[in-house]
């Protein structure tokens, strides 16, 4: 709900407003959410728990390779975007995206072919 309200102030709506054009109130839309964001953290979780059992790390390589990616897709200097994860946290994110994505890639590689 929070990232739903940051979402749509970017794009100049209240959340209030939100609700009255979907014709619903925060409790309806939450119970509308909560099986997508059940199996959301139900997901991350599991790809956490990859990510620990199977030691994944990400490498600097990794790291550039994905800033250098997010560079090209926000159509940013690598500069200004190197500026930007200067900031640990944001930093983190990047790292953690990688490791969700070696994890699924993990799953992908284990499935048992039919």
């Amino acid at each position: 709900i929070q990232d739903m309200d940051a979402n749509l102030s970017q794009r100049g709506l209240s959340l209030d407003k939100y609700l009255g054009y979907m014709n619903t109130d925060l409790a309806g839309l939450r119970d509308r959410y909560r099986p997508a964001a059940l199996e959301e953290v139900r997901t991350e979780l599991t790809l956490e728990a990859i990510v620990k059992a199977e030691a994944l790390a990400v490498s600097d390589e990794e790291y550039s390779e994905e800033v250098d990616k997010m560079a090209k897709a926000y159509k940013m200097p690598d500069s200004e975007l190197k500026k930007m994860l200067a900031d640990k946290r944001h930093a983190e994110a990047v790292k953690e995206t990688i490791l969700r994505r070696k994890a699924a890639q993990f799953i992908t590689d284990s499935a048992v072919k039919a």
